[in-house]
């Protein structure tokens, strides 16, 4: 997803999300499409490949599609922090330990690790 392409394909997900809202029968399908550590690691190989601004959209349509994830808020953070957006990096660091308690979605140690990251990165911000 280099060379502009993350960018059609996040826009493409937005405008297939939108459309389906439109449904009288609309069930948010797509969590279970796209799960969220597949959204994760992708954000992640393009922040490594220092893709900065695709990787930052990625983690944006991961928080999008599950608002109340702590990991992919704290990932955003990191995103922004590296690509050296200071004030967006805190905020969503601040998001994720706003929501980490009500994520049922990782286990006690990754929330630790979660929780760790946010702390160390306002710190740092």
């Amino acid at each position: 997803m280099q060379n502009g392409q993350s960018t059609k394909a996040v826009a493409e997900y937005r405008k297939a999300v939108e459309y389906y809202k439109t449904d009288p029968e609309y069930t948010p399908f797509y969590n279970a499409v796209v799960r969220e550590n597949s959204i994760n690691a992708i954000g992640y190989t393009l922040l490594q490949s220092k893709h900065y601004p695709e990787a930052i959209q990625v983690f944006e349509l991961a928080t999008e599609t599950y608002p109340n994830s702590a990991n992919g808020w704290e990932s955003l953070s990191e995103a922004y922090e590296t690509a050296r957006v200071m004030d967006k990096a805190k905020t969503a660091a601040q998001k994720a330990l706003e929501v980490i308690g009500k994520d049922d979605t990782m286990n006690a140690d990754f929330k630790a690790r979660v929780r760790q990251g946010a702390e160390e990165r306002l710190k740092r911000l």
